[in-house]
């Protein structure tokens, strides 16, 4: 269980606020997506949350205990994974897990099963500097794992990854909620989010703009339009045509069926808006923008 309640946080000497009154919730079971651009604040709040970061106000609750409250034990309960790892590249990658799950009193080594599940079971004995930067991501989300916490910070947990070992990060994700774990991830992947997230919450120069479940979001912002897709013969020629109408009364809307009539149809989906899509209608900005943070 995550809670934040009105964080707000300034770095020394800046003399701007980087986060403004920020308040969310994640309970167990549930995957928490932070988007926004670089330098929106998604960093920094990561920061705070496990601890790096302090002189913060507002309050920051880690499994129902204030996090001013813990001590360096929160550790043993959190795993962290960023997007940029570093490792001891001339160690193995059996040898680096070996050396990080010493700083844990935790028993539980679950090294090996999740080596195993994102494919890097046969490479455990190869030295890290061969790694590719896909392989460092996948080993850093072990690492991050394999002592068993109970929450879990991610920082862009598919960058580098191709389609087959993105799916199973992603897998991997929901299995690790679906056992209880809190997951908070932060991201611009708004494939990922959409994928993955029970919730986002979307940050824009250190404050929220919106947050809610991916499909809510979806919903609220939905054309009621759908699109229809047809292959129709003129003469010698097939062309594809495309037409969008209004999704009310579409059954009775005679110019929709007489399209219908007019060809072969390839397809017709209803024009929701995606992730991205929302950001920029609900933010006035883009996730490729910069706002230095």
């Amino acid at each position: 269980m995550i809670s934040v309640s009105h964080l707000s946080y300034r770095y020394p000497g800046s003399p701007e606020q980087t986060l403004s009154d920020l308040s969310f919730a994640v309970p167990p079971g549930r995957i928490y997506g932070f988007l926004g651009p670089s330098g929106a604040g998604k960093s920094t709040t990561q920061k705070i949350l496990y601890g790096v970061l302090k002189g913060y106000s507002g309050g920051v609750k880690i499994l129902d205990r204030d996090l001013e409250h813990w001590s360096r034990r929160v550790y043993e309960v959190l795993g962290v994974a960023l997007e940029f790892p570093r490792f001891y590249e001339r160690l193995s990658a059996r040898d680096n897990l070996t050396y990080y799950r010493l700083f844990y009193s935790a028993s539980a080594d679950r090294g090996p099963e999740l080596m195993e599940y994102l494919g890097l079971k046969k490479d455990m004995d190869r030295p890290v500097e061969e790694f590719s930067k896909g392989m460092k991501m996948r080993l850093n989300l072990v690492r991050a794992l394999q002592h068993d916490p109970q929450v879990l910070f991610l920082d862009e947990p598919t960058s580098g990854l191709d389609p087959i070992h993105a799916s199973a990060v992603k897998d991997l994700l929901r299995r690790e909620a679906e056992g209880g774990k809190t997951v908070f991830l932060t991201t611009h992947n708004m494939g990922l989010a959409q994928d993955v997230c029970h919730e986002v919450g979307f940050l824009v120069d250190g404050r929220i703009a919106a947050s809610a479940a991916p499909d809510e979001l979806r919903r609220r912002h939905k054309t009621g339009l759908v699109r229809v897709e047809i292959t129709a013969r003129h003469g010698e020629n097939t062309d594809l045509l495309s037409r969008e109408f209004p999704l009310e009364n579409l059954a009775g809307n005679q110019e929709f069926l007489g399209f219908l009539a007019a060809g072969r149809v390839e397809r017709i989906r209803s024009l929701e808006p995606n992730l991205e899509e929302i950001f920029l209608t609900t933010t006035g900005r883009s996730l490729h923008e910069s706002s230095g943070e």
